[in-house]
């Protein structure tokens, strides 16, 4: 893991998700941002991305990410990547890929 990552991760992760309404909407526009900041990687393999955070009673958040593929791109292979990249962080997510 590189350093910026490492730091990411460390960040990321020691976010516990706040009590407070206010503070839950503002962690979870920061966790839409850095999801989406870190999903750039698959720029060529998809057309668009949507990410959105809602609050979950057991794993305290639930990312839901909707992805466009592009053209002759299998849903694999986009499941796959997407898979590797949220590997290094703590987080619950949905994928629906169309």
């Amino acid at each position: 893991m590189s350093p910026i990552n490492s730091i990411q991760h460390v960040v990321f992760t020691k976010f516990l998700t706040p009590k407070c309404p206010a503070h839950i909407l503002v962690f979870q526009k920061s966790k839409v941002l850095f999801l989406q900041l870190e999903l750039k990687v698959i720029d060529d393999l998809i057309t668009s991305v949507d990410v959105t955070v809602t609050e979950d009673k057991i794993h305290g958040s639930m990312v839901a990410i909707a992805i466009k593929a592009a053209l002759d791109i299998s849903h694999d292979q986009i499941r796959d990547k997407v898979s590797d990249i949220l590997a290094r962080y703590t987080v619950k997510y949905r994928l629906e890929i169309v």
